[in-house]
C-alpha cells in the first residue's frame, strides 16, 4: 500500500547538520505541490518511498525516504550549504506524539537561539 504525504507536517531542517535545528510547518497538497509557513512554495514527489522536495524558483532540494507519518533525509542548496530534515506527518500515534511534544518543547529554547537560515538556507 502506497503511504500518502498529503497533509500537515511538522519540519525540523537543520543546515550543516551542526545540531541546530529550526522548525516550520509544511502542507503537502495532493497535486503535489507544497507551501509553508516561511512562505515558501514548490513541489514534491514520492516514488517507492523516496520524497524529493523542490523550491519554487530555487535549486534548493530536500531528498529523503518517508516510512509511515515520518520522512528523514538530507538538503542542499547545490551552491555549498548542505544540511539536513525531519518531516513528521499531523496524526502520529497519540503517545508517540506527547512524547515527541516533550522533546520538542525540551529543544525548542535551542532551536529559537540558533536559528540562522531559513528552510530556503537565507540566512535570517
Amino acid at each position: 500500500m502506497a503511504i500518502s504525504p498529503v497533509g500537515n507536517w511538522a519540519w525540523l531542517y537543520d543546515w550543516n547538520s551542526d545540531g541546530s535545528y529550526s522548525r516550520a510547518k509544511l502542507t503537502l497538497n495532493a497535486n503535489g505541490t507544497w507551501s509553508s509557513s516561511e512562505g515558501y512554495k514548490g513541489s514534491y514527489v514520492v516514488i517507492d518511498g523516496g520524497f524529493i522536495l523542490n523550491f519554487d524558483n530555487s535549486k534548493v532540494t530536500y531528498a529523503g525516504e518517508i516510512k509511515s507519518k515520518a520522512v528523514v533525509g538530507v538538503s542542499t542548496t547545490f551552491s555549498g550549504l548542505n544540511g539536513s530534515f525531519v518531516l513528521l506527518q499531523e496524526g502520529i500515534p497519540a503517545p508517540f506524539a506527547a512524547t515527541l511534544q516533550a522533546k520538542i518543547d525540551e529543544l525548542t529554547p535551542q532551536i529559537q537561539s540558533h536559528k540562522k537560515r531559513d528552510a530556503s538556507g537565507k540566512e535570517v
